[in-house]
C-alpha cells in the first residue's frame, strides 16, 4: 500500500511524456474538393465551437466557416454538428464532387456506418 501512495504522489507532479505526431494534409484527387470540419467543447463544457474549411487539391482555400455550435451537445455530437453545417453550405454552393474529413475516428466510423451511437 505504501508503494501505491508514493506512486500516486509522484505521478501527481509529473507530466506525461509527449509523443510527437506528424500531421500533414492529405490532398483530395485533382478533380475533388476536401471539406475538413471540427468541433470542440471547453473543459467546463459551456464553451464550444465548430468550424470547417473547403480546399481544392492544391490546398487553396475555397470557403470556410466558424460558429459557436448548438448548446447542450457532447463532444461527438458537436463534431457531427460541424460536419452537418459544412455539408449544408456545400450543398447550398452547388458543389457535388467533394470529400469529407474529420479528426474524430468515432465520427468517421459513424459516417461509414461502422459505428454506433
Amino acid at each position: 500500500m505504501e508503494f501505491l501512495e508514493q506512486f500516486k504522489i509522484h505521478n501527481a507532479h509529473t507530466k506525461p511524456a509527449r509523443v510527437p505526431r506528424f500531421i500533414r494534409w492529405i490532398k483530395p484527387p485533382s478533380s475533388s474538393l476536401l471539406l475538413n470540419c471540427d468541433g470542440a467543447i471547453g473543459q467546463a463544457g459551456c464553451n464550444r465551437g465548430v468550424g470547417g474549411v473547403l480546399r481544392d487539391s492544391a490546398g487553396n482555400f475555397i470557403w470556410g466557416f466558424e460558429d459557436q455550435g448548438p448548446a447542450g451537445l457532447d463532444v461527438l455530437t458537436t463534431q457531427c454538428a460541424a460536419i452537418h453545417m459544412g455539408l449544408l453550405k456545400v450543398a447550398e454552393l452547388g458543389i457535388s464532387d467533394f470529400l469529407v474529413a474529420s479528426d474524430s475516428q468515432e465520427v468517421v466510423a459513424l459516417l461509414k456506418g461502422d459505428g454506433e451511437l
